[in-house]
């Protein structure tokens, strides 16, 4: 199954911002990052499902890395947790 992803406005001024903060330090590795995140959401497009399970919550969450954290964030509009 896969879902439709819808960018927002913000979502994509805050992947600029992220690209352009990460850019004055190493143009290179800021495009890995925005290929990174853009790659994690084409992910849980394709694969809804994926991720670990938070026992807790008795849900899927794609919470696993800091760049799935940021995606998240990016994606609600929240700043990263730090767990």
């Amino acid at each position: 199954m896969t879902l439709e992803l819808r960018w927002t406005e913000q979502a994509t001024n805050q992947l600029g911002a992220i690209a352009e903060y990460i850019s004055l330090a190493s143009p290179v590795y800021a495009e890995q990052v925005v290929e990174r995140i853009v790659s994690r959401l084409r992910q849980a497009q394709q694969f809804p499902e994926s991720g670990r399970r938070v026992p807790k919550l008795a849900t899927r969450t794609r919470a696993n890395s800091s760049s799935d954290r940021i995606a998240s964030s990016i994606a609600s509009g929240l700043p990263p947790s730090r767990s």
